[in-house]
């Protein structure tokens, strides 16, 4: 078998897998293709300031060297955008250095590759700076070719050469970059299959799961203090917003029923319901046990800040991804970390969307269907309004 074109073929085969996956993520408004280059152009600066720090750092620690890696792949996430806008194959926009891809040297070979009988470009990419500087130009040209068509296929072939060197010169791996761009985006912007997302408790007892249903009334008495009841009995403990200036914070126990209702996993949640999984040791002590309650606390409060210098999300149809990845450092290690970041998403957007009516309306009735995975709120009977 001809090994070249085994490996054209496996790297086909990626590039497009690649592009499936960006048409699915892309979020960016039809055709706007000045959105895409200015993209490309921004994500190589951040390749830039990540590889500043790969060089600061000659043994590569995993935080810079993944860093790196994503900031990689989300260039040429805006490069797939462009050639799906312009019905470009990435094969195309590669097609001078397909050649480095297929070695197994650290553009596309094995995790830890060894260079031998190096090819005259690799030695030619060895110089970082020089790469890098490359890079930066074929972006700046890429970003000022205008509406020729020729002209821009050739600055994206220009582009991939840098893109290449500049990869090289960093000693990353290709296939690493495309699958952790396709992992990343995948989850933070692809849209979950219903069935596919997880139910953490389907194996404990009924008493040891969450209820398919969750209706909490949020009541607040006069003196400011907000109550919780379930089924007529009060849960957890009266609240005010304990800071100077009022900002409702004392009805946050909405976002943990989010939580649960969109994600199945609220440590708060269970610990009020007395739903903890105690029939198995390792899941009451590492997922329904005090850390993890703290965890769920942390992020509410932290996210709660952010929210709230962006007017509580009103009007918010997305969460900036550093948010998401946040989170995503926050649970590593929990039974959560296995949600796509994107029913994060979903989770904060639709909690804030209730909290708000409950704040504005000082209480109300939520309801947070575990089963399909909804938040619902209701106004509280006139009697038990606070005056």
């Amino acid at each position: 078998m001809d090994m070249d074109n085994c490996g054209d073929r496996r790297t086909s085969e990626l590039f497009r897998e690649f592009l499936d996956n960006v048409k699915n993520t892309n979020e960016l408004k039809q055709g706007d293709v000045t959105a895409i280059r200015f993209g490309i152009f921004g994500e190589v600066g951040g390749i830039v300031a990540t590889a500043k720090k790969l060089r600061r750092d000659e043994k590569a620690l995993p935080g810079p060297r993944e860093a790196a890696i994503e900031e990689f792949g989300d260039a040429l996430w805006y490069v797939g955008a462009l050639c799906l806008n312009r019905d470009v194959g990435l094969d195309q926009v590669f097609s001078e250095v397909m050649h480095v891809i297929n070695e197994s040297y650290t553009f596309a070979g094995s995790a830890a590759p060894t260079p031998s009988a190096r090819d005259p470009l690799l030695v030619a990419l060895d110089a970082r700076d020089e790469s890098l500087l490359t890079l930066g130009k074929a972006a700046a040209d890429l970003l000022n070719v205008g509406e020729d068509r020729e002209a821009e296929l050739r600055h994206l072939r220009a582009f991939g050469w840098a893109y290449a060197g500049a990869l090289s010169s960093c000693e990353l791996n290709f296939e690493v970059v495309v699958r952790e761009n396709i992992a990343k985006t995948s989850g933070a912007f692809g849209k979950p299959v219903f069935k596919n997302l997880p139910r953490f408790d389907n194996d404990y007892p009924a008493h040891e799961q969450l209820p398919d249903v969750i209706e909490i009334w949020f009541v607040e008495h006069d003196s400011g203090v907000s109550y919780m009841s379930c089924n007529g009995v009060f849960v957890g403990d009266p609240l005010t917003d304990a800071i100077e200036d009022e900002d409702g914070y004392r009805f946050h126990d909405v976002f943990h029923l989010a939580n649960a209702a969109f994600l199945n996993w609220s440590p708060v949640t269970r610990a009020l319901l007395k739903r903890k999984r105690k029939s198995k040791k390792s899941t009451d002590r590492n997922q329904d046990g005090g850390r993890a309650t703290v965890v769920e606390e942390g992020l509410t409060a932290w996210l709660f800040a952010k929210a709230k210098k962006l007017e509580f999300l009103q009007g918010q149809n997305k969460v900036a991804y550093d948010i998401l990845k946040t989170i995503l450092d926050f649970v590593t290690g929990y039974e959560v970390d296995k949600v796509p970041l994107k029913q994060w998403t979903t989770a904060i957007l639709e909690g804030y969307a209730v909290w708000r009516q409950v704040h504005a309306n000082q209480g109300g009735i939520v309801t947070a269907n575990c089963r399909d995975r909804t938040l619902t709120y209701q106004p509280l009977p006139p009697d038990r309004v606070s005056k």
